[in-house]
């Protein structure tokens, strides 16, 4: 724990992508309460989670894709969320491919989701995709549901105290005649009431002062969520640990291509060299023939320094005798070179 409390809370350090791994937390611990939102009932069961990689130009995953039964059939779940609109390309294009993806996948009906977390985002989306009037005769309906978070009534929501919403609830209207930040606070305070463990809670509320930044200022969050609960989260760590293994992942690609760098400039000189080497032989058998010039091939072997190779193949190329070669060798060495 004292490492927890140890570690700096800097928003500026958290990973870009930490509204989608605080919400993607929320739904994994409490998967029903979301889904009783979206859904209107909660008269459904949860088959699986599911984690279907879409191939495109880019690798992509859907932010959240639930296999549940609902009257007693199967159905896809299917949750994007969105801190803006989605650009360049839209949403009811992705929406559509994954859609398609995942039916060829599963052959599952789906429904989608589109959850917006802020204004303006998602004021204009059409909630679909639809090829019907330019193409005649061939249409292509891909409908979704959109959520906008801050068109909600929490009050509602707050009243229930259903775990897996509470840290969305900041970002809905707070009930009539209270003020944002005294909403907040009741949001908090009921979190802080739930009847779950410590390390829950801890994770709620880090996940509630996620979202809530993208509504309130720092120094607001910080007096009514503390630092201390939040660095206590499981999230917190995992979110602090990102972006050092994001630099570890570099660091070891940037090692990789400096090795192979490194193996591909030793694969040269050791070309040179033994060409050098290959050179120095066919030199000294065609000028000293009547010399066993084979048994100083090992010699020439162990010669890393190019110089001397080179200094050895004009001494061959000069030299009246094979003497003149070895001496070159020999003095070199007592040179300590």
């Amino acid at each position: 724990m004292e490492n927890s409390i140890q570690t700096p809370f800097d928003w500026d350090n958290l990973p870009a992508d930490r509204y989608d791994i605080a919400a993607k937390h929320a739904a994994g611990a409490f998967p029903n309460d979301m889904l009783r939102l979206l859904l209107g009932t909660a008269d459904f069961e949860i088959m699986e989670h599911l984690d279907i990689e879409l191939p495109a130009l880019e690798v992509r995953r859907m932010d959240s894709l639930t296999k549940i039964r609902l009257e007693g059939k199967p159905m896809l779940i299917h949750r994007e969320y969105q801190l803006h609109d989605s650009y360049p390309i839209s949403i009811a294009r992705r929406i559509a491919g994954y859609r398609g993806q995942c039916y060829q996948e599963t052959e599952v009906p789906i429904r989608s989701y589109v959850i917006y977390f802020q204004p303006p985002a998602g004021r204009r989306d059409p909630g679909g995709f639809f090829q019907n009037v330019d193409v005649p005769g061939q249409r292509f309906i891909s409908e979704y549901e959109v959520i906008r978070l801050y068109e909600l009534e929490g009050a509602p929501l707050l009243a229930a105290r259903p775990p897996g919403l509470m840290p969305f609830l900041p970002l809905m209207q707070p009930p009539a005649g209270v003020d944002s930040v005294t909403w907040l606070r009741q949001c908090v305070a009921t979190t802080r009431q739930l009847p779950l463990d410590r390390a829950s809670i801890d994770n709620l509320l880090l996940s509630t002062g996620i979202f809530g930044h993208l509504a309130y200022d720092m120094e607001t969050l910080f007096t009514i969520i503390s630092e201390e609960d939040m660095r206590h989260a499981s999230i917190f760590q995992h979110l602090m640990q990102q972006p050092l293994e994001e630099a570890r992942k570099e660091a070891r690609k940037e090692a990789r291509k400096e090795a192979l760098q490194e193996g591909k400039e030793q694969g040269r000189v050791e070309g040179v060299r033994e060409n050098a080497i290959h050179a120095l032989m066919e030199v000294l058998d065609a000028r000293f023939q009547d010399c066993d010039v084979q048994i100083l091939k090992p010699t020439f072997d162990a010669i890393t320094d190019l110089q001397l190779l080179n200094q050895l193949l004009r001494t061959a190329a000069q030299a009246s005798n094979i003497d003149e070669v070895t001496r070159t060798l020999v003095h070199h060495r007592n040179n300590g070179a």
